[in-house]
C-alpha cells in the first residue's frame, strides 16, 4: 500500500464512499490491473490511510480466503522497509479491500523517470541494501513478494545520501482468471490457469516457464531493480510481452559498458548483478541474505579503493558509515532476525554452524569472482527450532558416552 506523492490524483468510482464504518474513501491515487487504490481517511482522528479495493474479485470466497492469509501474515509482519498492513474488510457491494500504511514518497521508478541519468552506485547499492533486508524479514514470515518491482519501492526521504525505503504491495499477484496470493512453500503458489500479470519486466524465467515463485524468483526481480538504479534502463524492452519473456528466457541482459557506458559502475557489482539475474535460480544468490552479504563485501573492498565517478565524497563517507556502524539485518517485531554489526558478523563467519565456502565453477558459474565473497556463509539463520534440536543431540551423545563408561568399568570389575 502506498501513497506516491507526485502521481495524478483522480476522483474514483468509490471516492466519496464510506467503508469499514469509518473511512471515508477520497482521490484513488493508483491503479493497476488488480485493484485501484485511494486516499482513505478516519473519522474519529481524521488518520490517513492506503485502501486498496479488488473490484474483480467482488464476492469471490476462495479469493477471500487467500486475501485472509496473507493479510495475516503482513499485519505480523512489522518492518521498517515494509509498508505496514492494518487489516483486510469488505464493501457492502461484496468487494474486497485491505487497508495498509500511507506513505508519503516518491516510487523508485518515477524517481528514476525524473532523474537525468542513473543513479550514483552507492546511493543505489544502499537502495538495494534496504530492499534486500525488506524481502529478508518477508521471507522467513513465509511471504513472497511476487511482483517486486521499482513501482513497489517507495522512498520516503530523496533528499540527502540518507534514502529510506519501504516495499509495498507484498504478496499479491495474478492471473487473469484465478488470482493468486502467494505464500512460501505453499502449495496455492502454483500458477494453474490464465496469463500471469505480474510486470513481465521483472518476471524471473522460471515464473515464465509456469514454475512457482520462491525466495530467489523476488531475487531475480531486485536484479532487475539494481541493474535499472545502476544503467537508468530495464534488462530487457518490447513492445509485446512475448518480447520481454523471451528475453528473460533467452537472452543475456546487455553489458553495462554498453547500457550505460559514462556511469562508471564498477565491474564487481556488475558481477554480483548479473548473478542475480542468472537465468538459473540454482545459480543464482539462494537467499537475500547471501545478496545482502556480497552487496556488503563488494561495496567495503570499492569503497576502500577509490572515489569513482558520479558519488561524492559525502556520500561515500555517508555510505561507509552506513556499512560500517549499521546492522545487516534490522530486529523485527518477533525478534526472528538478530541485529549483528557487519565486524560482528566477520568475526563470527568462521564459527557459524554449516559453514562452507563455495567453489568457483568456471564451466557453470559464469560469475565467480561473486562466489568468492560468499566465504563462510550459510544460506540462513540456524532458527530456535534447529538451535534446539542441537543441544538435545549433544546432550544424548553425553548420557550415551556416560553410559557407555559405566558399563566398561562394571565389564572390567567382573574380570
Amino acid at each position: 500500500m502506498q501513497a506516491i506523492s507526485q502521481i495524478n490524483e483522480t476522483s474514483g468510482p468509490r471516492t466519496g464512499q464510506v467503508v469499514g464504518s469509518s473511512l471515508t474513501l477520497g482521490p484513488r491515487i493508483d491503479q493497476d490491473n488488480l485493484s485501484d487504490v485511494y486516499e482513505a481517511t478516519r473519522a474519529p482522528d481524521r488518520e490517513t490511510f492506503a485502501l486498496r479495493v479488488f473490484e474483480s474479485q467482488r464476492g469471490d470466497e476462495a479469493f477471500a480466503q487467500r486475501l485472509a492469509g496473507v493479510a495475516n501474515k503482513a499485519t505480523m509482519l512489522a518492518h521498517e522497509h515494509i509498508a505496514t498492513v492494518h487489516g483486510w474488510g469488505q464493501t457492502e457491494d461484496g468487494s474486497y479491500y485491505l487497508v495498509g500504511e500511507w506513505i508519503e514518497g516518491t516510487s523508485l521508478e518515477l524517481l528514476l523517470q525524473q532523474s537525468s541519468r542513473p543513479l550514483p552506485w552507492v546511493r543505489a547499492t544502499r537502495l538495494a541494501l534496504q530492499i534486500c533486508r525488506g524481502l529478508h524479514a518477508a521471507h522467513r514470515h513465509g511471504l513472497i513478494h511476487r511482483n517486486l518491482t521499482a513501482r513497489n519501492c517507495i522512498v520516503v526521504d530523496t533528499d540527502g545520501p540518507r534514502d529510506l525505503v519501504k516495499i509495498v504491495n507484498f504478496g499479491l499477484t495474478g492471473t487473469s482468471h484465478d488470482t493468486k496470493l502467494v505464500l512460501a512453500n505453499s502449495s496455492s503458489s502454483h500458477m494453474t490457469s490464465g496469463t500471469d500479470n505480474s510486470d513481465p519486466h521483472y518476471r524471473a524465467p522460471e515464473l515464465c516457464q509456469g514454475h512457482p515463485p520462491d525466495s530467489r524468483s523476488d531475487v531475480y526481480a531486485l536484479g532487475v531493480v539494481m541493474y535499472q538504479m545502476l544503467t537508468g534502463r530495464l534488462p530487457f524492452l518490447g513492445s509485446h510481452e512475448v518480447e520481454i519473456v523471451a528475453g528473460h528466457l533467452t537472452k543475456q541482459p546487455p553489458p553495462f559498458s554498453d547500457a550505460a557506458p559514462a556511469a562508471g559502475i564498477p565491474a564487481p557489482l556488475e558481477a554480483l548483478v548479473l548473478r542475480a539475474l542468472h537465468k538459473d535460480p540454482q545459480l543464482r544468490f539462494q537467499t537475500t541474505r547471501a545478496l545482502t552479504e556480497a552487496l556488503i563485501a563488494s561495496e567495503r573492498a570499492l569503497l576502500s579503493a577509490t572515489q569513482l565517478a558520479g558519488n561524492s565524497p559525502q556520500e561515500l563517507r555517508a555510505a561507509e558509515d552506513s556499512l560500517t556502524k549499521g546492522s545487516i539485518f534490522s530486529s523485527d517485531s518477533a525478534g526472528s532476525t538478530s541485529r549483528r554489526s557487519y565486524r560482528r558478523l566477520t568475526t563470527r563467519r568462521h564459527m557459524l554452524p554449516g559453514a562452507r565456502l563455495p567453489t568457483p565453477h568456471p564451466a557453470t558459474d559464469p560469475y565467480p569472482e561473486v562466489t568468492s565473497t560468499l566465504q563462510f556463509l550459510p544460506d540462513e539463520d540456524s532458527g530456535p527450532e534447529e538451535s534446539a534440536n542441537s543441544h538435545l543431540l549433544r546432550l544424548l551423545l553425553l548420557v550415551g558416552l556416560l553410559l557407555l563408561t559405566v558399563v566398561a568399568v562394571f565389564l572390567l570389575g567382573e574380570t
